[in-house]
């Protein structure tokens, strides 16, 4: 039997996770978006999102989250009941870690969207790699 929070990491990429909505949201080796530090990351344009799939085995989600060309609008969605778990706004360039509790998301899991401030640019939201379920 455990108590508290799980202390282990575990990469959000190792578990379920559904890019929707063509080539709106994917994984991308591109060195813009990359900056060299990593060997990719998961890239969302405006009108795409990513669904996942934490199905009850983890307390926490901790996504590390980059805009870039533009600012916009963060939503976290819980699929199953259609709530909205967490708004935040984010400005360009800056790195925000968002944590959001998971613990009761299962079914149909959590979207991850971004609505761009300015639908002219080319906003794209970076989930870094360093992004991970506890």
């Amino acid at each position: 039997m455990s108590f508290g929070e799980k202390l282990a990491k575990t990469p959000l990429n190792k578990e379920k996770m559904i890019y929707h909505t063509g080539n709106y949201a994917a994984l991308t080796r591109d060195s813009k978006y990359t900056e060299g530090k990593n060997k990719e990351v998961s890239l969302i344009n405006n009108l795409g999102y990513i669904q996942y799939f934490p199905e009850g085995k983890y307390q926490t989600m901790i996504l590390d989250l980059k805009l870039f060309d533009g600012s916009g609008k963060i939503i976290l969605k819980d699929l199953e009941t259609g709530n909205q778990v967490q708004t935040l706004f984010l400005e360009e360039g800056k790195i925000e870690q968002v944590e959001v509790n998971v613990t009761n998301i299962s079914g149909k899991g959590i979207m991850l969207s971004m609505e761009a401030e300015n639908y002219s640019k080319d906003t794209a939201l970076v989930v870094l790699p360093t992004s991970h379920y506890k």
